[in-house]
């Protein structure tokens, strides 16, 4: 299996392949670095971290769609997002349109949930896109009494 040490030289590969010209044997390295990639996949793994940025990375830079992440960490001086308040006012949330008839603002910039931790993906899909983003995410949490 591949190692740490292994694995951060292959990550650090650009692919630009100036190995090649450079080497004196003449070593075809486009197919090792191929190989080694392939290699680290099926036999590394990575850290949640790691494969998150991973494959945020992958899905943003190699469609022609438009992302925005944001994470919400529950913090008293974080505002709503900007999504949230937009659908908050139209079309509304269903909840909202289910049980609130109230004559204040259900969602505005200025609502808080303190206690709540959430991420906001607003991803607009290119129109001749044949697929749709994948998001994997994982989530902990802590009961406070």
């Amino acid at each position: 299996p591949a190692n740490e040490k292994i694995v951060k030289h292959i990550d650090r590969c650009l692919s630009c392949y100036s190995c090649m010209t450079t080497c004196p044997s003449g070593v075809n390295y486009m197919h090792l670095i191929d190989h080694g990639r392939s290699h680290i996949e099926k036999t590394y793994k990575r850290s949640f971290s790691d494969r998150f940025i991973r494959n945020f990375l992958s899905i943003t830079l190699s469609n022609p769609n438009t992302m925005r992440l944001t994470l919400h960490t529950g913090s008293p001086d974080q505002k709503a997002d900007d999504t949230l308040v937009s659908i908050g006012q139209s079309p509304k949330f269903k909840r909202q349109t289910d049980y609130f008839d109230g004559d204040f603002e259900y969602w505005s910039p200025n609502h808080r949930m303190l206690d709540t931790a959430y991420v906001v993906l607003d991803c607009e899909i290119a129109e001749d896109a044949t697929t749709v983003p994948e998001i994997e995410y994982v989530v902990r949490g802590k009961e406070l009494s």
